[in-house]
């Protein structure tokens, strides 16, 4: 019998770059921090982070009061799909 993620304690986020629409789906401990998390998403998606990057849920949830959290925190209290979307600035003058 093979182990699962869940099993190594991991779990399967995935994280979408709203300029490129790529996604990136991989497995982090459920320690990880979800701040920790997003980076490792932008190593994965081979981009740099933006000044006006922002991280949202799927649905749009700012998940930005979220960052310290763990991600196992962040599955159990808001966002149970482990999706993300990353959304950058839309350019123009600074708000």
């Amino acid at each position: 019998m093979t182990d699962t993620l869940e099993d190594r304690g991991l779990l399967e986020v995935h994280f979408t770059d709203l300029h490129t629409n790529d996604t990136a789906t991989f497995a982090v401990p459920g320690d990880v921090e979800l701040e920790r998390a997003w980076a490792m998403a932008y190593d994965e998606l081979g981009e740099t982070r933006r000044p006006a990057d922002t991280l949202e849920s799927a649905g749009g949830e700012d998940m930005t009061p979220f960052l310290r959290e763990t991600v196992r925190e962040v599955q159990h209290r808001h966002v149970r799909d482990l999706r993300f979307q990353i959304r950058g600035g839309t350019g123009g003058a600074d708000r």
